[in-house]
């Protein structure tokens, strides 16, 4: 068997990522009775846990998206979206639960989003392959990643890179790897950064059955 296409077709594969009823589920949806303060409070007291983010993202992704002007290209509708979305979440923390109102204040950050360059997120979580809530905790899962595993799994599994292509790269930049080891090093930044995810974020994208995360082949 080709490792690289055991690599690239494993269930920890980011490239496939589950995406289609995230927002339905019990976790999401028993939340449901919870004010937006409360969620905010629940996000911020309770950082292990991504799900009270994600029903902020599904009870107003409808109104982000009628203010992101919906008559641009869709591509560019879902990187101004992830964009937004990671700066909401990494500035919850700012959200004063006394007096601010979250509705106004993400509107505030909508309109911040659109005088700046919608660029500012990393190329490699500019991609229409990732979903936009996902992206916040994607983002900073990359970030605890090791060289040359975050190149590799940025490379393959966000910009879909071609095999023969990596290598020649890494070869170039210090990295030289058989592609047996290529597969391995995919393999092991897949799985690390799954278990960075909070765990009820995984749960909902990648296995809504058990939760559990997959051990890395060690051979």
């Amino acid at each position: 068997m080709n490792p690289t296409k055991a690599s690239s077709n494993s269930a920890d594969s980011v490239a496939e990522l589950f995406f289609q009823g995230a927002c339905q589920t019990e976790s999401i949806c028993v939340l449901s009775g919870k004010d937006d303060t409360e969620l905010v409070a629940l996000a911020i007291a309770r950082p292990k846990e991504g799900r009270y983010f994600l029903a902020l993202y599904c009870r107003h992704r409808g109104l982000v998206e009628s203010l992101l002007k919906p008559d641009k290209r869709s591509a560019e509708i879902i990187r101004l979206e992830a964009t937004l979305w990671s700066q909401v979440y990494d500035d919850l923390r700012q959200f004063d639960l006394r007096q601010d109102h979250f509705v106004s204040w993400l509107v505030t950050h909508v309109a911040k989003t659109l005088t700046k360059i919608p660029d500012e997120l990393p190329l490699s979580l500019r991609s229409e392959k990732v979903p936009v809530p996902l992206v916040p905790f994607l983002r900073r899962a990359l970030d605890q990643l090791p060289q040359p595993q975050r190149l590799l799994f940025i490379l393959r599994e966000i910009m879909d890179f071609p095999i023969s292509e990596m290598l020649e790269m890494l070869d170039k930049v210090g990295f030289t790897l058989t592609e047996e080891e290529l597969a391995t090093q995919l393999q092991r930044a897949n799985y690390q950064v799954l278990r960075a995810l909070p765990q009820d974020i995984y749960s909902i994208y990648f296995d809504k059955k058990s939760g559990l995360l997959p051990e890395p082949k060690t051979s």
